[in-house]
């Protein structure tokens, strides 16, 4: 008996030594479950739970949606006018530098779709941006402001990249915006 109990422990051992430090706390409660089991082979049945049951929230976070505006820019004859993406919620998000080529523009913005988390489904990435909103700034001066639905103004064109469905056009002769 003690032989058989000694080498289910150092089995067990051997199977936490291989395991993420992060989960070894949650090694030992399922430890602890698996000293009442006498099935023979036990310390690897419960090696392979453990591993299991680590492995869920050790998986990736959501991927970032990629939301990918483009249009023109009139009456910008020198291209001091900059562009500047936010989202509705999250108007923080990442953005990369807004191509420009002339006076058309190409602007692409990474949004974070998490929802939540819960440690039975992991992360809940089905959160989508309701409003992108385009702005063209002169310094710090908004010179125009367009609100687009995330649900009516942009498509799927691949997995995660969203692109506004039609060309947007700014006025860089827009009065600023009054505040």
């Amino acid at each position: 008996m003690w032989r058989g109990a000694a080498q289910r422990r150092d089995e067990a051992d051997e199977a936490r030594d291989g395991l993420h430090a992060a989960g070894f706390a949650a090694y030992r409660g399922v430890r602890r479950t698996l000293r009442s089991i006498t099935v023979k082979g036990s310390a690897r049945v419960g090696a392979v739970l453990v591993s299991v049951m680590i492995s869920r929230p050790l998986a990736a976070k959501c991927a970032r949606l990629a939301l990918m505006v483009s249009g023109e820019v009139r009456n910008d004859p020198g291209q001091e006018l900059t562009i500047r993406l936010e989202t509705v919620p999250d108007a923080n998000e990442r953005q990369e530098a807004p191509v420009r080529d002339g006076h058309r523009f190409t602007a692409r913005l990474l949004f974070d779709p998490t929802k939540g988390y819960s440690r039975l489904r992991g992360h809940d990435c089905s959160r989508d941006p309701s409003i992108v909103r385009l702005l063209l700034l002169h310094g710090e001066d908004v010179r125009q402001k367009k609100e687009l639905s995330f649900d009516k103004d942009f498509i799927e064109k691949s997995a995660g990249v969203y692109e506004v469905r039609e060309a947007i056009v700014l006025d860089g002769q827009s009065d600023p915006d009054p505040r």
